[in-house]
Parts: structure tokens; C-alpha cells; sequence
């Protein structure tokens, strides 16, 4: 049997973190409660990258199709976006008062983003989000 050696590493938070994705060993995003966000680049002092809060929602799922293609959802409809130089808020084509919470997403390519959540199902071919329930 073979086992997995994990090192444990200085993430500069004490919230929840839920979520993990990167595009490759140095270029790794995590994010959670409060809208927490940090990036890995692969520090020789083993310590996340802190990135300066764009949200205070919890955040639930992160995903990308490359490193300048990162896509981050959470509570209230939260949908943030990262171009490869900052993270930028999605627009999104709701029906008017739905707000639902956002538990997962899926970047195929920059145009071409899925996320799920409280019964809706988002799709976007144009970085603009649509729902559908």
C-alpha cells in the first residue's frame, strides 16, 4: 500500500476553506467563508499568497480553464471572475429578486462557464451568466 505524504501549509487565514482548484503545482486557488481568497505560487516559505477581499460572502466552488481563467461562486448569486490580474464581478442575467446560493462551477473555456446552485442551473457563452430553473 502506498500513502500520500501531505506538508501543511501557511494559509494567513483562520476561516473555512472549501474549495480548491489550479492550473498547475504553481498556480493553485483555494477560497471559503467570508469571501476568503488565497493564491499558491509555489513560495519557497510555503505560505499562500493573501488576496485582498473582493467579497464578504462565503464562497463555495472555484474553477478555471487556465491561469488567467478563474471563475469563483458563492452565496447571494456571488460569481467572481480572474482575468490572469484581477478578480472582477460577473454579470449575471437573473430574473428580477432571485438570488440563489451557487455551490459549484465548471470553466470549459473562457466563454463557456457552468454553475449550479438552489435549484437553478447558470450557463454562460458570452461571460455573462444566464439562469435557468
Amino acid at each position: 500500500m502506498s500513502y500520500l505524504r501531505f506538508e501543511i501549509t501557511q494559509t494567513q487565514t483562520l476561516r473555512t476553506l472549501e474549495t480548491i482548484w489550479g492550473s498547475s503545482s504553481s498556480d493553485v486557488w483555494t477560497a471559503g467563508a467570508e469571501g476568503v481568497v488565497r493564491h499558491w505560487t509555489n513560495d519557497p516559505l510555503k505560505a499562500w499568497t493573501y488576496v485582498a477581499p473582493f467579497t464578504t460572502v462565503d464562497l463555495h466552488a472555484l474553477r478555471g480553464s487556465g491561469a488567467s481563467d478563474v471563475w469563483v461562486v458563492g452565496d447571494d448569486a456571488a460569481v467572481f471572475h480572474f482575468d490572469g490580474s484581477a478578480w472582477q464581478p460577473a454579470k449575471l442575467a437573473l430574473p428580477a429578486g432571485l438570488r440563489p446560493n451557487l455551490y459549484a462551477v465548471w470553466a470549459v473555456a473562457p466563454d463557456d462557464v457552468w454553475a449550479v446552485g438552489n435549484g437553478i442551473i447558470l450557463r454562460s457563452r458570452s461571460k455573462v451568466l444566464r439562469g435557468t430553473q
